[in-house]
């Protein structure tokens, strides 16, 4: 997702089309609370699978589950330019499957010299690394953006 975004700015697109996940919400929330992104809007897709057995009840039993199958989402964000210039300059990976890395809240201080921010998964939820700080939570550094 992070990458996805980061290319997006970099080839200026308009419009992002990110899978739809709790977290990936969460991440775009709080970069459009800080302005980083300037519209999300969650789109809701048809289910295929779901009409498709509809389609085919004749030949399938009734008590078929997949039918009631959950309807599929997807992220679309729109990235914020002050005149041509993306306000994510970069956005990196911090915490890796290979590689986990937490902090404790004394650790969650400015990134860039005040000019980025953390994106911290703390046990309250997905916050920043200065709100983390504020509530003297610690968590897994999922991200920086700058």
């Amino acid at each position: 997702m992070l990458t996805t975004l980061k290319n997006a700015v970099a080839a200026h697109k308009s419009d992002v089309v990110l899978k739809y996940t709790k977290i990936n919400h969460e991440i775009v929330k709080i970069l459009h609370a800080h302005k980083y992104i300037s519209d999300v809007s969650v789109k809701k897709l048809k289910n295929d699978k779901a009409e498709r057995v509809a389609k085919g009840s004749a030949t399938k039993s009734s008590t078929d589950k997949s039918a009631a199958a959950p309807e599929r989402q997807e992220l679309v964000v729109r990235p914020h330019y002050i005149d041509g210039s993306p306000m994510i300059n970069n956005i990196r990976r911090i915490s890796k499957p290979s590689r986990r890395l937490y902090a404790k809240s004394h650790e969650l201080r400015d990134t860039r010299q005040g000019f980025g921010m953390w994106i911290v998964s703390t046990s309250k939820g997905i916050m920043t690394g200065a709100d983390a700080h504020k509530q003297n939570l610690g968590g897994e550094i999922i991200a920086e953006v700058w």
